[in-house]
Protein backbone atom coordinates (compact mmCIF):
# COMPACT_ATOMS: atom_id res chain seq x y z
CA UNK A 1 0.00 0.00 0.00
CA UNK A 2 1.28 3.43 -0.96
CA UNK A 3 0.86 6.63 1.01
CA UNK A 4 -0.63 9.80 -0.42
CA UNK A 5 1.45 12.66 0.98
CA UNK A 6 -0.30 16.04 0.95
CA UNK A 7 1.22 19.35 2.12
CA UNK A 8 -0.96 21.37 4.46
CA UNK A 9 -1.67 24.90 3.16
CA UNK A 10 0.49 27.46 4.96
CA UNK A 11 -2.43 29.51 6.43
CA UNK A 12 -4.02 26.31 7.75
CA UNK A 13 -0.73 25.03 9.18
CA UNK A 14 -0.34 28.28 11.13
CA UNK A 15 -3.68 27.62 12.86
CA UNK A 16 -2.41 24.56 14.70
CA UNK A 17 -1.69 26.77 17.74
CA UNK A 18 -5.22 28.15 17.74
CA UNK A 19 -7.65 27.18 20.51
CA UNK A 20 -11.23 26.44 19.43
CA UNK A 21 -13.98 26.40 22.06
CA UNK A 22 -17.39 24.94 21.35
CA UNK A 23 -20.32 27.29 20.78
CA UNK A 24 -23.95 26.43 21.43
CA UNK A 25 -25.87 26.00 18.17
CA UNK A 26 -29.41 26.89 17.12
CA UNK A 27 -30.48 23.33 16.38
CA UNK A 28 -31.24 22.51 20.01
CA UNK A 29 -33.33 25.65 20.40
CA UNK A 30 -35.37 24.89 17.28
CA UNK A 31 -36.04 21.32 18.40
CA UNK A 32 -36.88 22.47 21.94
CA UNK A 33 -39.35 25.05 20.59
CA UNK A 34 -40.97 22.44 18.36
CA UNK A 35 -41.34 20.08 21.33
CA UNK A 36 -42.83 22.81 23.50
CA UNK A 37 -45.41 23.55 20.78
CA UNK A 38 -46.18 19.84 20.44
CA UNK A 39 -46.77 19.41 24.18
CA UNK A 40 -48.84 22.61 24.20
CA UNK A 41 -51.05 21.05 21.53
CA UNK A 42 -51.33 17.89 23.63
CA UNK A 43 -52.52 20.02 26.55
CA UNK A 44 -54.91 22.33 24.66
CA UNK A 45 -56.41 20.41 21.71
CA UNK A 46 -58.46 17.94 23.87
CA UNK A 47 -60.34 20.93 25.33
CA UNK A 48 -61.85 21.61 21.91
CA UNK A 49 -62.97 17.99 21.57
CA UNK A 50 -64.52 18.07 25.07
CA UNK A 51 -66.41 21.28 24.33
CA UNK A 52 -67.64 19.82 21.06
CA UNK A 53 -69.25 16.74 22.63
CA UNK A 54 -71.85 18.60 24.80
CA UNK A 55 -73.00 15.36 26.41
CA UNK A 56 -72.68 16.64 29.98
CA UNK A 57 -70.54 13.69 31.07
CA UNK A 58 -67.31 13.91 33.05
CA UNK A 59 -65.39 11.48 30.84
CA UNK A 60 -64.17 14.03 28.31
CA UNK A 61 -63.05 16.36 31.10
CA UNK A 62 -61.05 13.60 32.76
CA UNK A 63 -59.31 13.16 29.41
CA UNK A 64 -58.74 16.93 29.24
CA UNK A 65 -57.17 16.86 32.70
CA UNK A 66 -54.94 13.89 31.83
CA UNK A 67 -53.76 15.37 28.53
CA UNK A 68 -53.31 18.78 30.13
CA UNK A 69 -51.11 17.32 32.86
CA UNK A 70 -49.09 15.33 30.31
CA UNK A 71 -48.62 18.42 28.15
CA UNK A 72 -47.59 20.59 31.11
CA UNK A 73 -45.12 17.98 32.34
CA UNK A 74 -43.70 17.61 28.83
CA UNK A 75 -43.20 21.36 28.45
CA UNK A 76 -41.56 21.55 31.89
CA UNK A 77 -39.18 18.71 30.95
CA UNK A 78 -38.20 20.41 27.68
CA UNK A 79 -37.55 23.73 29.41
CA UNK A 80 -35.49 22.00 32.08
CA UNK A 81 -33.40 20.19 29.48
CA UNK A 82 -32.88 23.42 27.54
CA UNK A 83 -31.68 25.25 30.67
CA UNK A 84 -29.08 22.60 31.50
CA UNK A 85 -25.49 23.74 30.86
CA UNK A 86 -24.18 22.60 27.49
CA UNK A 87 -21.00 20.47 27.71
CA UNK A 88 -17.95 22.42 26.59
CA UNK A 89 -15.37 21.02 24.20
CA UNK A 90 -11.96 22.67 23.86
CA UNK A 91 -9.48 21.78 21.12
CA UNK A 92 -6.07 23.37 21.73
CA UNK A 93 -2.44 22.74 20.79
CA UNK A 94 -2.07 20.75 24.03
CA UNK A 95 -5.01 18.40 23.69
CA UNK A 96 -8.77 18.06 23.57
CA UNK A 97 -10.88 18.46 26.70
CA UNK A 98 -14.59 18.16 27.40
CA UNK A 99 -17.17 15.62 28.48
CA UNK A 100 -19.01 15.93 25.16
CA UNK A 101 -15.92 15.14 23.10
CA UNK A 102 -14.12 12.60 25.25
CA UNK A 103 -14.57 8.93 24.56
CA UNK A 104 -13.29 6.48 27.17
CA UNK A 105 -11.14 9.08 28.91
CA UNK A 106 -11.66 12.68 29.98
CA UNK A 107 -8.84 14.25 27.99
CA UNK A 108 -6.41 13.53 25.18
CA UNK A 109 -2.91 14.99 24.88
CA UNK A 110 -1.31 15.32 21.48
CA UNK A 111 2.18 14.47 22.75
CA UNK A 112 0.89 10.95 23.42
CA UNK A 113 -0.21 10.26 19.84
CA UNK A 114 1.15 7.01 18.39
CA UNK A 115 0.78 5.00 15.20
CA UNK A 116 -1.39 1.91 14.99
CA UNK A 117 0.86 -0.93 16.20
CA UNK A 118 -0.31 -3.34 13.48
CA UNK A 119 -2.77 -1.59 11.15
CA UNK A 120 -2.43 0.20 7.82
CA UNK A 121 -4.11 3.40 9.04
CA UNK A 122 -3.82 5.28 12.32
CA UNK A 123 -6.93 7.50 12.23
CA UNK A 124 -10.33 6.33 11.02
CA UNK A 125 -14.06 6.68 11.68
CA UNK A 126 -16.26 3.74 12.61
CA UNK A 127 -19.57 3.04 14.29
CA UNK A 128 -19.33 1.60 17.77
CA UNK A 129 -21.47 1.45 20.88
CA UNK A 130 -21.01 2.85 24.35
CA UNK A 131 -23.62 3.00 27.10
CA UNK A 132 -26.28 1.75 24.68
CA UNK A 133 -25.42 4.51 22.19
CA UNK A 134 -24.40 3.72 18.63
CA UNK A 135 -22.49 6.66 17.22
CA UNK A 136 -19.67 7.46 14.88
CA UNK A 137 -16.38 7.63 16.71
CA UNK A 138 -12.97 8.83 15.60
CA UNK A 139 -10.38 6.14 16.37
CA UNK A 140 -6.65 6.62 16.93
CA UNK A 141 -3.91 5.49 19.33
CA UNK A 142 -2.05 7.07 22.24
CA UNK A 143 0.58 5.96 24.76
CA UNK A 144 1.84 7.71 27.89
CA UNK A 145 5.45 6.80 27.11
CA UNK A 146 7.21 5.98 23.83
CA UNK A 147 8.02 2.51 25.15
CA UNK A 148 4.41 1.77 26.22
CA UNK A 149 2.07 -0.23 24.04
CA UNK A 150 -0.35 2.14 22.24
CA UNK A 151 -3.96 2.15 23.43
CA UNK A 152 -6.87 2.69 21.06
CA UNK A 153 -8.86 5.82 21.83
CA UNK A 154 -12.40 6.63 20.73
CA UNK A 155 -13.43 10.23 20.33
CA UNK A 156 -17.07 11.03 19.76
CA UNK A 157 -17.47 13.38 16.82
CA UNK A 158 -18.12 16.47 18.88
CA UNK A 159 -21.85 15.94 19.35
CA UNK A 160 -23.09 16.97 22.83
CA UNK A 161 -26.15 14.65 22.63
CA UNK A 162 -28.24 16.92 24.85
CA UNK A 163 -31.57 18.52 23.98
CA UNK A 164 -30.21 21.99 24.66
CA UNK A 165 -27.52 21.54 22.00
CA UNK A 166 -27.96 18.71 19.53
CA UNK A 167 -24.75 19.77 17.81
CA UNK A 168 -22.39 22.67 18.23
CA UNK A 169 -22.78 25.82 16.21
CA UNK A 170 -19.08 25.64 15.26
CA UNK A 171 -18.93 21.86 14.80
CA UNK A 172 -16.92 22.11 11.57
CA UNK A 173 -14.33 24.39 13.18
CA UNK A 174 -13.95 21.89 16.03
CA UNK A 175 -13.57 18.92 13.66
CA UNK A 176 -11.08 20.84 11.53
CA UNK A 177 -9.01 21.83 14.57
CA UNK A 178 -9.08 18.24 15.82
CA UNK A 179 -7.88 16.78 12.51
CA UNK A 180 -5.23 19.50 12.15
CA UNK A 181 -3.75 18.53 15.51
CA UNK A 182 -3.79 14.84 14.61
CA UNK A 183 -2.13 15.63 11.26
CA UNK A 184 0.70 17.79 12.67
CA UNK A 185 1.51 16.65 16.21
CA UNK A 186 2.62 13.04 15.83
CA UNK A 187 6.07 11.81 14.85
CA UNK A 188 6.12 9.83 12.62
CA UNK A 189 3.01 11.45 11.11
CA UNK A 190 -0.27 9.58 11.38
CA UNK A 191 -1.87 7.85 8.40
CA UNK A 192 -5.49 8.92 7.78
CA UNK A 193 -8.13 6.66 6.26
CA UNK A 194 -9.27 8.31 3.01
CA UNK A 195 -12.99 7.83 3.71
CA UNK A 196 -12.64 9.72 6.99
CA UNK A 197 -12.68 13.04 5.15
CA UNK A 198 -16.03 12.22 3.54
CA UNK A 199 -17.56 11.46 6.92
CA UNK A 200 -15.99 14.52 8.55
CA UNK A 201 -16.94 16.82 5.65
CA UNK A 202 -13.39 18.18 5.23
CA UNK A 203 -11.41 18.56 1.99
CA UNK A 204 -7.97 16.94 2.58
CA UNK A 205 -6.10 19.26 0.19
CA UNK A 206 -7.68 22.61 1.04
CA UNK A 207 -9.05 21.97 4.55
CA UNK A 208 -12.34 23.62 3.60
CA UNK A 209 -15.92 22.34 4.10
CA UNK A 210 -16.75 19.47 1.77
CA UNK A 211 -20.36 18.33 2.29
CA UNK A 212 -21.21 17.02 -1.19
CA UNK A 213 -19.31 13.68 -1.27
CA UNK A 214 -21.13 12.62 1.90
CA UNK A 215 -24.47 13.66 0.39
CA UNK A 216 -23.72 11.85 -2.85
CA UNK A 217 -22.79 8.67 -0.98
CA UNK A 218 -26.00 8.85 1.08
CA UNK A 219 -28.02 9.33 -2.12
CA UNK A 220 -26.26 6.42 -3.85
CA UNK A 221 -26.97 4.23 -0.84
CA UNK A 222 -30.52 5.22 0.05
CA UNK A 223 -32.06 5.69 -3.40
CA UNK A 224 -31.55 2.07 -4.57
CA UNK A 225 -32.75 0.75 -1.21
CA UNK A 226 -35.89 2.90 -1.40
CA UNK A 227 -36.52 1.69 -4.96
CA UNK A 228 -35.96 -1.91 -3.84
CA UNK A 229 -38.52 -1.64 -1.02
CA UNK A 230 -41.02 0.10 -3.31
CA UNK A 231 -40.71 -2.64 -5.94
CA UNK A 232 -40.85 -5.32 -3.22
CA UNK A 233 -44.16 -4.13 -1.79
CA UNK A 234 -45.68 -3.52 -5.22
CA UNK A 235 -44.85 -7.09 -6.26
CA UNK A 236 -45.48 -8.69 -2.85
CA UNK A 237 -48.29 -10.92 -4.13
CA UNK A 238 -46.13 -12.27 -6.94
CA UNK A 239 -43.37 -13.53 -4.61
CA UNK A 240 -43.44 -17.31 -4.01
CA UNK A 241 -42.92 -17.34 -0.21
CA UNK A 242 -41.82 -15.40 2.85
CA UNK A 243 -38.31 -16.89 2.75
CA UNK A 244 -37.91 -15.88 -0.88
CA UNK A 245 -39.02 -12.37 0.06
CA UNK A 246 -36.47 -12.09 2.86
CA UNK A 247 -33.72 -13.49 0.64
CA UNK A 248 -34.51 -11.08 -2.18
CA UNK A 249 -34.45 -8.13 0.23
CA UNK A 250 -31.13 -9.14 1.81
CA UNK A 251 -29.43 -9.82 -1.53
CA UNK A 252 -30.85 -6.63 -3.00
CA UNK A 253 -29.63 -4.49 -0.11
CA UNK A 254 -26.15 -6.02 -0.24
CA UNK A 255 -26.00 -5.49 -4.00
CA UNK A 256 -27.17 -1.89 -3.58
CA UNK A 257 -24.44 -1.24 -1.01
CA UNK A 258 -21.73 -2.76 -3.21
CA UNK A 259 -22.91 -0.82 -6.26
CA UNK A 260 -23.01 2.40 -4.22
CA UNK A 261 -19.42 1.90 -3.04
CA UNK A 262 -18.25 1.09 -6.58
CA UNK A 263 -19.96 4.12 -8.14
CA UNK A 264 -18.68 6.39 -5.37
CA UNK A 265 -15.13 5.12 -5.91
CA UNK A 266 -15.39 6.03 -9.60
CA UNK A 267 -16.83 9.47 -8.88
CA UNK A 268 -14.41 10.27 -6.03
CA UNK A 269 -11.24 8.16 -6.38
CA UNK A 270 -9.39 10.44 -3.94
CA UNK A 271 -11.58 9.19 -1.08
CA UNK A 272 -10.93 5.48 -1.43
CA UNK A 273 -7.85 3.34 -1.29
CA UNK A 274 -4.51 4.56 0.02
CA UNK A 275 -4.30 6.57 3.25
CA UNK A 276 -3.22 10.19 3.56
CA UNK A 277 -0.19 11.56 5.40
CA UNK A 278 0.16 15.32 5.83
CA UNK A 279 3.43 17.25 5.49
CA UNK A 280 4.28 20.82 6.52
CA UNK A 281 3.83 23.50 3.83
CA UNK A 282 6.29 23.51 0.94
Amino acid sequence: MTIRRVPIPKPVYAERHRTVVSVRGLAGGIVALALVLMFACVAVVPIGFALGTHDGGLGPWFAVAAFGAAGALGMAWVVRQWRRPVPTTVVSDIGVLGDAAAGWFNDIRWDQLRRHPSGAVDVWVANSSRSEETLQWLHFFTAERPTSRPTERKLRLLVPQTLGCLWYGNAFALRRALLLQLATRAEPPLRFDATLFVQMGLHPQHWTPMPWPRRVFALLTLAPVAALFAAFFLQLDALPSVWWSVGILVVGMLASALIAVAVFSVLYPQFSGDPYVFDPPN
